[in-house]
């Protein structure tokens, strides 16, 4: 009886333990792939060995890392420079698959050097010149330059883009440094980084102009000396002019005025006198009289009672009708 009891209860426990193993091989795959897709490294670039005597080596950093083609370079363009003789450096910028350079103003400066030391510049240079590696782009300005072997971090910012058609190989694809070693006007060597993503160009901050100081101006003397004015008075005339004496007439025939006397009495004619109730109106004559008159107040009776009555007979006609 006892073995058959614990016989029944293995399977439970067989289930369990599988349960178990399950959940921890979930955890472990789950911590594989979160380390599969962590952010990936970006290593800049290091300083290279000292070249050979009349070589030339550089480098670029990208968004990805140093040299990677699959990143875009950084802006301002950085990296190292290796150099293994006294000279100047050239470097153009050079737009891929038009292989256009990048005109306008290019600053070079050097932040730090392992090796020797180097002097930064500030040249322009001109649009459509220049094929890598054969010809150098045509340039104004002053290059840096380095008194010997040196190996020095660098910046670069350019002018402006070339201008492509954006049709065929005439387009911008990616991009690259060119570098010369100059020595004489001579190349002496040549170096390109990897062809890399074309970075965003942005414009550096301007220096603010310096305020100049001010200079106090000495003030021209004016002479004092006042300009004479002559004192000979304008003679006036002194001949009164004679007023006329002669009197002008006043007319003395007075106006004659009428004295014919307004007549007071009224002026005969008929008058019209309107109903209260706005029914017809009644012709009376006019005599003359004064409204107050005994005359008068007979006439108004009179119309009112034959107002009262025609529209008492108004009113019984409506009711019979």
């Amino acid at each position: 009886m006892r073995l058959r009891g614990r016989a029944r209860s293995l399977p439970g426990v067989q289930l369990a333990a599988l349960g178990m193993g399950s959940a921890c091989l979930s955890g472990w795959v789950a911590l594989s792939l979160s380390g599969v897709s962590g952010a990936a490294i970006v290593t800049p670039c290091t300083a290279p060995s000292v070249p050979a005597a009349g070589a030339v080596v550089i480098s670029i950093n990208t968004s990805l890392g140093c040299d990677v083609t699959s990143g875009t370079a950084d802006y301002p363009l950085t990296g190292y420079v290796g150099v293994g003789s006294a000279g100047q450096l050239l470097l153009g910028f050079e737009a891929l698959s038009a292989h256009k350079f990048y005109s306008g103003t290019y600053v070079v400066s050097f932040p730090s050097c392992t090796v020797g030391s180097g002097t930064g510049g500030t040249y322009n240079l001109t649009a459509g010149t220049g094929t890598y590696p054969t010809t150098p782009p045509t340039v104004t300005g002053t290059l840096p330059s380095f008194a010997g072997p040196a190996v020095c971090a660098f910046s670069l910012t350019v002018g402006s883009a070339p201008t492509v058609s954006g049709v065929g190989n005439d387009k911008i694809n990616s991009a690259k440094i060119d570098a010369w070693l100059l020595s004489g006007g001579d190349v002496i060597g040549n170096a390109a980084t990897a062809s890399v993503g074309p970075p965003t160009l942005t414009s550096p901050t301007p220096t603010p102009a310096s305020t100049p100081t001010p200079v106090p101006s000495t003030p021209t003397p004016v002479p004092s000396t006042p300009t004479p004015v002559p004192s000979t008075p304008t003679p006036v005339p002194s001949t009164p002019t004679p007023a006329p004496s002669t009197p002008t007439p006043v007319p003395s025939t007075p106006t004659p005025v009428p004295s014919t006397p307004t007549p007071a009495a009224g002026v005969l004619g008929t008058n019209t006198t309107t109903s209260a109730a706005g029914v017809g109106g009644i012709r009376t004559p006019n005599t003359g009289a004064d409204p107050g008159s005994p005359a008068a107040t007979a006439l108004l009776g009179s119309g009112l009672l034959f107002l009262f009555a025609g529209g008492l007979v108004g009113r019984v006609t409506r009711r019979r009708s």
